[in-house]
């Protein structure tokens, strides 16, 4: 039996995982990210995040969200489950991800619904998971971590 999506993470769950998110830490881990693959790009990729994820972003961190998610839902790769905690993080609920995603597949395709929907039930569930393992489990970067590396969160 498939499980409904948006009954996987409840208000509780998000608040506790909110609780060990960090957006000023943020910026400095997206550019470090940027940057690690050819270190003369650090100040091109500081601009950027600065831009994005900074104190002063250029659009509000939902709406970037909603933007990441439809540039990378086709993918539903590390990229997009990170982007769906971040979602998450900064605000957006578990419907409001999964709308937005329904939107994009519903001009894109069904291949882009099914692995998008994998990719959510994945995160989703990864995060509750760390949601009942306490506040070590819900902070922001064992979550980031785990996204990245495929490794279970605890």
């Amino acid at each position: 039996m498939k499980v409904e999506l948006t009954a996987i993470l409840t208000d509780d769950d998000l608040t506790r995982l909110r609780a060990g998110y960090a957006r000023d830490r943020l910026a400095a881990a997206a550019e470090n990210t940027f940057a690690s693959a050819f270190p003369p790009a650090r100040r091109f990729a500081a601009a950027i995040t600065d831009s994005f994820y900074g104190a002063s972003p250029e659009l509000a961190p939902r709406d970037r969200q909603l933007v990441m998610l439809a540039t990378l839902a086709d993918l539903a790769d590390v990229n997009f489950r990170t982007h769906v905690y971040l979602s998450l993080m900064e605000g957006l609920s578990p419907q409001e991800v999964v709308n937005a995603v329904y939107l994009v597949a519903l001009y894109r395709g069904g291949r882009l619904w099914t692995a998008a929907t994998g990719a959510m039930e994945a995160v989703f569930s990864a995060l509750k998971t760390a949601s009942g393992e306490g506040a070590e489990a819900c902070e922001m970067t064992a979550i980031l971590r785990s996204l990245r590396t495929g490794q279970p969160l605890g």
